[in-house]
């Protein structure tokens, strides 16, 4: 869910854009101060212990649209890695 909600939070602030073909472009500069409210937003729950104010920024960021879901599947469907493994040297 905290990833919908950065997903969702950050597609908002225009950080990225999605266009018709389903590739996504990132804004540096909105990407830096949309992540930087965010991340300030965060904070200010947990410093708060807002568990109302937590629950509220789940409801309107915390769901997974259907386009979303299309765009994963065709990413899934392409075998493209989501979790990326990094094995230090020494092993």
């Amino acid at each position: 869910r905290a990833n919908l909600i950065r997903f969702n939070f950050l597609a908002e602030r225009e950080a990225f854009t999605r266009t018709e073909t389903g590739h996504y472009h990132l804004n540096v500069v909105r990407m830096k101060t949309a992540s930087q409210e965010l991340a300030g937003r965060i904070l200010q729950l947990q410093g708060d212990g807002d568990l109302e104010g937590v629950r509220a920024l789940e409801k309107q960021y915390g769901t997974l649209s259907s386009t979303l879901t299309s765009d994963l599947s065709r990413v899934e469907a392409g075998g493209v890695p989501v979790d990326v493994i990094f094995q230090h040297a020494n092993k």
